[in-house]
């Protein structure tokens, strides 16, 4: 009889069990993202991003400010299971995941107004922050985030936080000790998560300090866009110019399709048209090497310029036929601002090749094309002179 009664009770048990799995299975819970809806942080992506000043005698120490717009993506959701605060906090979630961040921000007040002693009270205001930054409202993003760690942000979410925070500070170009010793001690907190993001927002905070040396330590673990540009700024304050431009380089080869291809070609432009110029008062050859790295993008204004430079440095080392080269690359890419030097040099580099009849044509061209530039006056002294010597028996 007790046999039985074991039997029955087994039977009633295994049942209730089927019915309880078949319950969670129905409500998503043996789902790939089960974990993510019973505990799990959201995860902060930061996709990795206004210009350099022009080199005067000295190379600039400053490089470009990065972009404001580097995007942030919530991808899971930390709530408590069944309850009216889990509901409104899901509802928070789809808003910002349609980028409806109003409605969003809506819905967080009604959170807080309504569970002021919420379990997740730290977590929405965070969320505010984050859209705040979304926003570029990077004042009221701080201010929200300073709430959030007053209130207490629970452990599995400080790393995401002090991501976000290190991006507000980036973006608005701010320095705060207090919330930069703050985000030192989370990442030390955390040593088995990927801490690129946090990494990042400490660097520049140095960056900002001016204590390049201490940034590149830093960014040794960030990844991604803005580690290199990062980089590039770092280098650029410790003056090592050649280590910044090849920071530029290693992003247009790693990043080519990048949404800030165009910003860092114009630092990149900027920052190696300036460092060749002042190479060439003490080092030719080197400029050269750093010229000719501006063609990389040939129709721009700073290749165009560099061409010229090239040239002429090439002309006073007597490298005519290299000289020549460059000339026709200047004359025939897209960019004409520099035609006319280029082509009053291409006179000039022919006369000194022994050329003469083709020396005099150029002089021709140029007056032809360009009568009321200003080295017009040269070039008819040189066609007069070209035509007494050709005349000459």
């Amino acid at each position: 009889m007790e046999k039985r009664w074991w039997a029955t009770f087994a039977l009633a048990g295994g049942i209730f069990a089927f019915i309880v799995i078949i319950f969670l299975w129905s409500e998503g819970y043996f789902s790939s993202n089960f974990m993510q809806r019973i505990g799990v942080p959201p995860i902060l992506s930061f996709s990795h991003t206004n210009e350099t000043p022009a080199f005067s005698e000295t190379p600039a120490t400053d490089a470009i400010p990065l972009a404001t717009n580097s995007p942030v993506t919530i991808t899971t959701t930390n709530t408590p299971l069944n309850s009216s605060e889990y509901d409104m906090i899901r509802r928070i979630q789809t808003e910002i995941e349609l980028k409806q961040y109003d409605t969003a921000l809506q819905k967080a007040a009604e959170y807080l107004a309504s569970f002021t002693n919420g379990s997740y009270l730290s977590v929405v205001m965070y969320l505010v922050g984050f859209i705040s930054y979304q926003k570029k409202d990077y004042e009221t993003a701080l201010s929200w985030c300073r709430k959030s760690i007053a209130q207490g942000i629970p452990f599995s979410y400080e790393v995401a936080l002090a991501s976000l925070v290190g991006f507000i500070l980036k973006d608005s170009e701010t320095v705060d000790p207090a919330l930069l010793n703050w985000m030192e001690q989370i990442r030390l907190h955390h040593p088995d998560e990927d801490l690129s993001a946090c990494a990042l927002g400490i660097a520049y905070q140095y960056i900002y300090r001016n204590e390049a040396k201490t940034a590149l330590l830093y960014l040794q673990e960030a990844k991604g866009e803005l580690a290199l540009i990062g980089r590039a700024r770092a280098y650029i304050l410790q003056q090592n110019y050649p280590a910044a431009i090849q920071e530029y380089e290693n992003f247009f080869s790693l990043y080519p399709q990048s949404t800030r291809k165009n910003m860092v070609m114009n630092a990149f432009l900027k920052q190696t048209l300036g460092y060749s110029q002042w190479l060439s008062k003490s080092n030719p050859r080197l400029a050269l090497s750093f010229y000719e790295k501006l063609l990389r993008f040939p129709n721009s204004d700073e290749a165009e310029q560099g061409i010229v430079e090239m040239v002429k440095l090439l002309r006073e080392m007597k490298a005519y036929s290299p000289a020549l080269n460059y000339v026709e690359k200047g004359l025939s890419n897209q960019n004409t601002k520099q035609n006319a030097v280029l082509l009053f040099e291409k006179a000039g580099i022919l006369y000194e090749m022994g050329d003469k009849e083709r020396s005099l044509q150029t002089y021709e061209e140029f007056l032809t094309t360009y009568p009321s530039h200003p080295l017009a006056s040269q070039a008819l002294q040189w066609k007069e002179l070209l035509t007494k010597e050709l005349t000459l028996p």
